[in-house]
């Protein structure tokens, strides 16, 4: 059934820990879990390891504490903020709040019509640019006329896509503005208002470029945005 409902990506994932669970059944009982994340927070992809250590974490597992303080200088930067992760929990100083920490920005991010069919490991570098801001009702988010330089998604509350005064559209949770502007810079072509308290994730258009010529199912994830605001326009015209 996984087999036949996962998309290509994500089968060549998920399937090996299908088959190796279906092995361990009929080989035994299946191991510790505990034992089992602490083995995988020295995972190879620095991906896997921090969603170890964020599980041990999420846990309070004592582990989790031991594992962050031997991995707190591992070279990679998400594995680095999954050991302060792992290190803090259930002391004074808790865990990032939600939408501030790598993994939560991931995960939010993968459940975006635009980021929906890229890996999670593959969204990291997106995700670390990734700057938290809150508008509060009524706030422009941006300005009709003003030169695009990112991208916004929405995390929670709403928006207003307003051209010459009038509102045209309106912004969801999970929903993007500025997906022209962070290919061509050129003037944005509407203002888009916060409906109440309103947080968004700003993807800079700078940086973001840069990591598109490394992850080209970024790019897709763009254009198909794109194509579907044509196509919706195409319909407005039309009726």
């Amino acid at each position: 059934m996984l087999d036949t409902l996962l998309d290509a990506p994500l089968r060549a994932v998920v399937m090996p820990f299908a088959d190796d669970g279906l092995a361990r059944v009929a080989a035994g009982p299946a191991p510790d879990p505990v034992a089992f994340l602490v083995a995988h927070c020295s995972h190879p992809n620095p991906y896997v390891a921090l969603l170890a250590l964020d599980a041990l974490a999420r846990a309070g597992e004592p582990e989790g504490a031991i594992q962050g303080a031997l991995l707190i200088h591992h070279p990679d930067p998400l594995v680095r903020e999954g050991a302060r992760r792992a290190m803090s929990a259930g002391s004074a100083t808790s865990p990032e709040k939600t939408m501030q920490s790598t993994l939560e920005k991931i995960l939010f991010l993968k459940s975006t019509a635009i980021f929906e069919r890229v890996l999670g490991e593959d969204l990291a570098p997106v995700a670390r640019i990734a700057e938290h801001q809150s508008y509060a009702a009524g706030e422009p988010i941006v300005h009709e006329g003003e030169r695009g330089d990112a991208l916004f998604i929405i995390v929670t509350g709403g928006a207003s896509v307003e051209r010459a005064g009038q509102a045209i559209a309106r912004l969801e949770p999970g929903d993007s503005v500025g997906e022209m502007a962070i290919l061509d810079s050129e003037p944005r072509s509407a203002t888009v208002r916060a409906i109440g308290e309103t947080e968004v994730l700003r993807i800079g258009s700078e940086e973001f470029y840069e990591i598109l010529h490394e992850q080209a199912e970024i790019a897709e994830g763009v254009i198909r945005v794109l194509c579907r605001r044509l196509r919706q326009q195409d319909e407005r015209l039309a009726s």
